[in-house]
């Protein structure tokens, strides 16, 4: 079979978007590469080669089965002001040669105890809890920074008596470290069908016991100590007053996907719903936050 690779050489600013719009065209799986942050390193170092790295921006490669995206790629750069740094790059890979987009998917040390790792990969730290990830049309292979803070609050504050809702869940990545992180148990939700059916890919793959569910957050029942959600400021927004009637009194909200721009609108909403802030972390222009219910 024969695959179409797309790589996009461009402004960090615009790789979300990018992203989105690879998700929204069936995109079979995506990954970014970027410089790493050198103060920001947990565990191994898997690689460190200079010329693996773009010196500025972010290298975006997407995977297709239908030349499609061809297409509907000249027609978004057309329409969207993007800052490319090179040449779109488009070529065929054939499904042996194809297996060379897995060289783009590398282990990612979220922190002392929590690593995610492509699913290919056997031998892994036997130190740290490990949660394996099939690249799909879920959003969330762990390389992301929003991904990255939401997994490193999320491991620091777990535990092991937690009902915890992952809101969003795309590729299941959150839900399933949770419940490796000892959480008691743990329900994912997504309004996406085929987010759902990645992620149930990564739930067997990881041996643990998620419940899968489709809706929006106003559809879902019960009551939770811990939510977490890494998606987009306006959905984040509108789901503000069902996650407080969710959450048990002082339980967790962890919310990831926030422009560092846009967190003080978020604090001022969140406030103004009866959420106090516990912790608020970044990664270059993102931020993620720990907040607490309290009494309305």
């Amino acid at each position: 079979m024969i695959y179409y690779m797309i790589k996009c050489h461009l402004n960090k600013h615009d790789e979300e978007e990018l992203t989105q719009f690879f998700f929204a065209h069936d995109c079979i799986g995506c990954e970014l590469i970027e410089k790493p942050d050198l103060n920001d390193i947990n565990g191994e170092l898997y690689t460190l080669h200079d010329e693996d790295y773009p010196e500025e921006g972010v290298i975006v490669i997407a995977y297709f089965a239908s030349s499609k995206i061809i297409h509907h790629l000249h027609a978004y750069l057309q329409t969207h002001n993007l800052k490319l740094l090179s040449d779109v790059q488009i070529s065929k890979v054939s499904n042996i040669d194809g297996e060379s987009y897995k060289e783009y998917f590398k282990p990612i040390s979220i922190d002392d105890r929590l690593l995610v790792v492509p699913s290919w990969i056997e031998n892994v730290s036997e130190d740290k809890i490990v949660t394996k990830i099939l690249p799909g049309t879920g959003f969330g292979t762990g390389s992301h920074p929003s991904t990255k803070l939401a997994l490193k609050l999320l491991s620091r504050y777990i535990k092991s008596e937690d009902v915890m809702l992952d809101w969003g869940t795309g590729s299941g990545i959150l839900a399933i470290s949770a419940k490796k992180l000892g959480a008691r148990s743990v329900t994912a939700l997504d309004i996406d069908e085929l987010a759902l059916k990645n992620a149930r890919v990564n739930i067997e793959l990881n041996q643990v016991v998620v419940k899968l569910l489709q809706g929006s957050i106003e559809t879902i029942n019960g009551v939770f100590s811990l939510i977490i959600s890494n998606i987009v400021k306006k959905v984040l927004l509108a789901g503000m007053k069902t996650v407080y009637d969710r959450l048990q009194h002082q339980g967790l909200w962890i919310l990831s996907g926030i422009v560092k721009t846009e967190s003080e609108e978020v604090l001022k909403e969140l406030t103004k719903n009866h959420f106090t802030l516990v912790e608020m972390i970044s990664e270059d222009i993102w931020c993620s936050l720990v907040v607490r219910k309290e009494v309305g």
